[in-house]
Order: structure tokens, then C-alpha cells, then sequence
């Protein structure tokens, strides 16, 4: 029987030969897995870089040496096909993801999985028509590239000798094994992170198919239902030419100046306000705190007064109705492809008859584009758009957290020390979502000017609304919310002069309107009314513009009534 020097020593050699025989295949694997870094200086490019950034890059750079060594291990075990197929799949994975990186600012994701396998042939042809400059131009990066990882490989293996050739054995040993060590423990504490975002290409990738398959089974179901909804319309005297719908995104309407905020975050609105061309709604509040719950609710008849018994999708939708009343349907976004919230958007987005986003990604992904790339999109629909009837959804990353990768460098006005929160960590928080919102601002105005010379009208809303530690304690928003701060949420209408010209009773409707107590989990019948679309699952008492509209209902989602202004437990 070996003593346990014995062992210890026996297992310090075969790690140590391992190391050795391995090197060049480790330096490898580590280097083509730095794509996660360039993903993580993306995601903090924004804000810059703090200490507590640079302990991550150091930690994880670390945990991935001591992933790859331990999947070498497991692998030293089998035959030696099973070492190469890894290291080609790497770097297959890494050819992938520096592609992703250079068009998307993103690592490969299950919403770039899933687009693929819904491309054609034909669609191939036209992305490559389409990117072809760009595609030339970035091929160009292709030669420092592989300089790079070639002098990266390199400097990997004379360090691995530099360690190989010390003559301690004990302190060669204690390293690899606290390498081992710290991959254990973090696989047994991070199970999420080590399937979602490991910065071990294979494993994530690995990982990626199924769920992405997955969410695609999910995503089938919702389409077959809504699929199978028979649309019935009941009365059709829709004439309104532009309807345009800006969902925005955790705006809390206290944030702005046009209601009444002391900073000037919304200079745009205001001056449209004071100009009598905006109609301000003073008491509307989000049929959720959360984009998902909220968009599920906001475009279909399915809302917090009916059974939950029943899912969303087997109730009919604003987007099918419309299009059986003869309008085209276009929706145009800045959010996800698919994810945890993007499956509710994107089912709309198929129901219409042009989609786009200005980026392919899922809910995981950390790097968005700003706003402003959602107006090419618009530009080139209505370009290309001749339809007499149309309704337009713009669905924009609006002021969600990160709050500072929200707004271009430009639209840094407001600062910490201007902000009354206690803390200097909390007021850093409300400057840049001040910042955010004013950026907002900017990308409605932009929108409606495109329509200015069109008989259109606009809706803003935001989904939810947002806690900027407005209550002293609590950053953003989540599950039923118990504060207001996440409810109540901005709601504006604008109307160009051609459609105050040619509909003065409506814009009277709406004005009248204006102070009226509203939940958007009934959006879908104020809009119907407003377009003079009615179906059976119409109901005129829960149209704000309706005479008939119920202003005594109790505004409730979950077990939390907004009354008054705060939040109270709702009463049976």
C-alpha cells in the first residue's frame, strides 16, 4: 500500500507531465478563448474600467486556465481523437465568435443560434449583398489577428516552461491543484454562469444548443396557438393613414421634466408640450414591472382582470386584428432577438408583415446598441412603404440598467453631486439615468419628426417604470414591485397638423382624456377605439377614450393596488 507521499508525489508527476505534453495544446485552447474578454471590455467600455473589474479579468483568467487543464484531464483519459476534436471545435468556436463580435459586439448566443437555423439560402445571399463592404472591410483585422495569437501562443509556452523548469516540486503542485480547486468550487456555487456564459468556448457552446432548442419548442407552441386565433371583426371605419407605438422601456415618468421634475431631462417633449402639440396623460401606470408580464398584457386582450388559468397567447392580438382590418404592420426594435423577454415581442414581430431589429441576440448578451440605430431601420421602411393604412411598433431599450451604456458619450449632462440621493454609489446611479432619460428624449423627438409631414399620431408609453433609489433603498425593478416609482410610467400622445386637420374630434377625445386614471393592461381596446376597430373581445369600458371608460376600476397587478399615488395590498 503507497504511502501518502507516495501518492502525493506520484499524482505532482503526472500532473506535471500532463502540463508538459499538453502545453501547446493549452496555450491554444486559453488563447482562443479570449474572445470572452473582448465581450467583457464591450460590456464595461461604457462606464470604464474600476478595480473591482480588474480583479475579474485576473480571477477568470485564471479560471480558465484551470478549466481547460481540468477538461484536458478528463480527456488524457480517453483517446487522443477526443484532445483534438476539442481543440478543433475551439477553434471553429472561436472563429464564430469573433465574427459575432465584429457585426453583433457580441459573443455567438441561443438568439444568433436560433436566426441561423431559420436562414435560407436565399437570405444568406442577401446578408452577404447587403454587409459585403463590411465583411471586406473587417477581413482586414483577419492578418494582426493571427499575429497575435501566434505571438499569444508563443508567450504561453515559455511561460509554461518557465514553471515546468522549477525545481520546487511542491510549489508546482499547489498551483494546479488550487487551479482544480477553484474550478470545482466555482462550477458547484455558479451552475448558472457555467452554463449560460462560461468563458470556455466549448462548454458554453455546448450548453447554448440545447437551451436555445428549447426556448425554439417554446416559442412553436405560442406561435401555434396564436396561429390558430380566428380573428372576427365586429365594426372596421378605420381610416387613420400613421399610427405610431413607442414602447419604451423603465422610464419612470418622475424622472421627467415634462412632469414636473427639477432637472431638464426631457426638453424636447416639454417644448412640444408648451407648444400645444403633445397631449400629456397625467395618471397611467404599467400593467406590470416587468417587460415581459408587460408585453403580454399590453398588445392582447389578456390582462390582470382575467383568469391566469388561461396563457397570454391564447387570447387575440392587437397585431392580427389589425392586419384583418387592412392595415400594414411593421415592427422595428432595439431589444432582444429571443431570451427570457424577448419570445413575447418577437412572437408580435412575426405577426407582422415587416420586422427588424438592429441586432441579433438573446437576453444574456450585455452589449446593445443605442436607440438611435432603431431610426435607419424606420427611415428605410418608410421608404420603401407605399401602404395607405400602416401601424408602426418601435419597441427601444429605453433606460434600463446599465443606465450608462444607454446614452452616447455626448449626453453625459447631469452629474452625481447634482442628484439628492445619500450616497455617492446612489447618486452616480440617478445621474446616469437622468442621462438616460434626456437621451430618450432625444430619440422620440427624433421619431416624430419623420412623421411631421404625414397625417399621423404617436403613442409613447414606457413598459415599467423604474426605482432609481427614489426610495432611498432599491435600484430598478422586478416581480411585483411594491413601490411606485415602478408603476408609474410616461404616456404622451402627439399629433401632427395634418391629423388635427382632418381629425379634430378625435384629438378633442384624446385630450379630454388626459387626466383619467389608466392601467396599460388595457391598451389594446384605447387603441381599437381610437381606430374605430371593434371585435367581439372589444369592451368600450376599458378604452380610455371611450365615454363609457370605467374610471372607478381598481388598478391592480398581483397583490399590489396603486391607489392615490403608492402602492397598497389589494383587498379581496
Amino acid at each position: 500500500m503507497k504511502t501518502p507521499d507516495k501518492i502525493y508525489i506520484a499524482l505532482a508527476d503526472y500532473l506535471i507531465r500532463l502540463l508538459e505534453k499538453n502545453k501547446r495544446i493549452i496555450c491554444l485552447l486559453f488563447v482562443l478563448n479570449l474572445t470572452y474578454f473582448v465581450n467583457f471590455y464591450m460590456s464595461i467600455e461604457f462606464r470604464g474600467i474600476f478595480v473591482p473589474d480588474i480583479k475579474i479579468c485576473i480571477f477568470f483568467i485564471g479560471y480558465i486556465l484551470s478549466e481547460i487543464f481540468v477538461i484536458l484531464l478528463i480527456f488524457r483519459l480517453l483517446p487522443k481523437f477526443f484532445t483534438w476534436l476539442v481543440a478543433t471545435l475551439t477553434v471553429i468556436f472561436f472563429l464564430i465568435d469573433a465574427f459575432a463580435l465584429v457585426m453583433y459586439r457580441s459573443l455567438f448566443d441561443k438568439g444568433m443560434f436560433q436566426v441561423l437555423l431559420d436562414t435560407n439560402i436565399q437570405e444568406v445571399a442577401e446578408y452577404i449583398g447587403d454587409y459585403s463592404s463590411v465583411l471586406v472591410t473587417k477581413i482586414f483585422y483577419a492578418v494582426p489577428l493571427v499575429v497575435v495569437v501566434v505571438l499569444l501562443i508563443k508567450s504561453g509556452i515559455c511561460l509554461i516552461s518557465l514553471f515546468l523548469n522549477l525545481n520546487v516540486r511542491f510549489l508546482r503542485l499547489t498551483l494546479i491543484l488550487f487551479a482544480i480547486g477553484l474550478t470545482s468550487i466555482l462550477l458547484s456555487r455558479n451552475l448558472n454562469f457555467f452554463i449560460t456564459k462560461n468563458p470556455v468556448s466549448i462548454i458554453r457552446m455546448t450548453c447554448l444548443i440545447p437551451r436555445a432548442f428549447e426556448e425554439i419548442r417554446e416559442y412553436q407552441e405560442v406561435y401555434k396557438n396564436l396561429d390558430s386565433t380566428k380573428i372576427e371583426i365586429t365594426r372596421n371605419e378605420s381610416e387613420l393613414p400613421w399610427i405610431i407605438f413607442i414602447l419604451g422601456e423603465s422610464t419612470n415618468r418622475n424622472h421627467m421634466s415634462i412632469y414636473g421634475y427639477d432637472k431638464m431631462t426631457t426638453p424636447n417633449l416639454l417644448r412640444r408640450l408648451e407648444q400645444d402639440d403633445l397631449i400629456l396623460f397625467t395618471d397611467c401606470i404599467s400593467g406590470a414591472t416587468e417587460t415581459m408580464p408587460v408585453c403580454q398584457r399590453l398588445f392582447t386582450f389578456f390582462d390582470n382582470r382575467v383568469s391566469i388559468t388561461e396563457p397570454w397567447y391564447h387570447y387575440k392580438n392587437l397585431f392580427d386584428i389589425l392586419k384583418a382590418a387592412g392595415y400594414h404592420t411593421v415592427w422595428l426594435s432595439n431589444q432582444e432577438v429571443t431570451g427570457i423577454y424577448g419570445n413575447v415581442p418577437r412572437a408580435y414581430a412575426d405577426r407582422c408583415d415587416e420586422k427588424r431589429f438592429t441586432t441579433i441576440h438573446d437576453t444574456e448578451t450585455t452589449v446593445y446598441e443605442f436607440d438611435e440605430k432603431i431610426l435607419p431601420l424606420l427611415d428605410d421602411s418608410l421608404q420603401k412603404n407605399h401602404s395607405a393604412k400602416n401601424f408602426y411598433v418601435l419597441h427601444l431599450l429605453g433606460t434600463h440598467l446599465n443606465y450608462k451604456a444607454r446614452y452616447p458619450e455626448e449626453f453625459d449632462i447631469f452629474q452625481a453631486d447634482g442628484e439628492p440621493a445619500a450616497e455617492d454609489f446612489q447618486r452616480k446611479f440617478q445621474a446616469e439615468y437622468d442621462n438616460a432619460v434626456l437621451y430618450n428624449d432625444f430619440i422620440v423627438e427624433e421619431i416624430i419628426k419623420r412623421f411631421e409631414d404625414k397625417d399621423a399620431l404617436i403613442i409613447y408609453v414606457s413598459d415599467h417604470g423604474e426605482n432609481v433609489f427614489d426610495d432611498g433603498i432599491h435600484l430598478g425593478h422586478g416581480p411585483g414591485g411594491k413601490d411606485k416609482w415602478q408603476y408609474e410610467i410616461p404616456m404622451v400622445i402627439w399629433c401632427s397638423k395634418q391629423f388635427k386637420e382632418n381629425h379634430s374630434d378625435l384629438v378633442e377625445k384624446i385630450s379630454e382624456a388626459k387626466n383619467l386614471p389608466f392601467m396599460t393592461d388595457d391598451m389594446i381596446h384605447a387603441v381599437l377605439d381610437l381606430m374605430k376597430i371593434q371585435t367581439p373581445d372589444f369592451d368600450s369600458r376599458r378604452s380610455l377614450f371611450s365615454e363609457d371608460f370605467d374610471i372607478t376600476r381598481k388598478r391592480i397587478y398581483k397583490d399590489n393596488e396603486y391607489k392615490n399615488g403608492e402602492i397598497i395590498p389589494a383587498r379581496s
